[in-house]
């Protein structure tokens, strides 16, 4: 059983070191690639060059929406590592990878077990700031959210109110 953990955050959370005692695997795109020497020497020097603060900072998504989070090209890379990884579960640390989740082949879907750790119920969230007239980091509505929630195979809630709302 391979278990792959998805972490897109450059120096992103540690992450679960087993599941049921089976090791995972993290997608960690912090580290360098572990194929192709072009890809490893081209990641290298892009850290160096970021360290001496010769790159400009890190772009903001694309957009607050759920579709549109990652850049094509970080989501091509996302989606490769994945492949070759050819894991039996998948775990997905945020909603908003998603889109990575409908951007994987078919016949991985197929095979994987696709597992969402949900944090929060984001609509709630997303709501609560426009009251505030604030803007929160994702603009998603109940509807765009219930979606999403359904292309999972099993959804974790890490409060009992969510588990409760996820169940219903």
């Amino acid at each position: 059983l391979s278990i792959l953990a998805t972490c897109t955050e450059t120096g992103g959370g540690a992450g679960p070191a087993e599941v049921a005692g089976f090791p995972v695997e993290k997608v960690d795109l912090s580290q360098p690639p572990r194929l192709g020497w072009a890809s490893r020497l081209s990641w290298y020097f892009r850290a160096i060059l970021n360290s001496l603060g010769w790159l400009p900072k890190r772009p903001a998504p694309q957009s607050r929406q759920i579709d549109h989070w990652y850049s094509p090209e970080l989501l091509q890379r996302i989606v490769e590592q994945i492949r070759l990884a050819d894991p039996d579960i998948i775990l997905f640390e945020y909603l908003t990878q998603t889109q990575v989740l409908r951007a994987l082949p078919d016949s991985l879907c197929r095979s994987t077990v696709m597992v969402l750790d949900s944090h929060d119920i984001l609509w709630k969230r997303n709501q609560a700031f426009q009251q505030r007239e604030e803007e929160h980091w994702l603009d998603i509505d109940r509807q765009q959210e219930e979606a999403a929630l359904r292309e999972f195979d099993l959804v974790i809630a890490i409060q009992p109110s969510e588990r409760d709302y996820f169940v219903s």
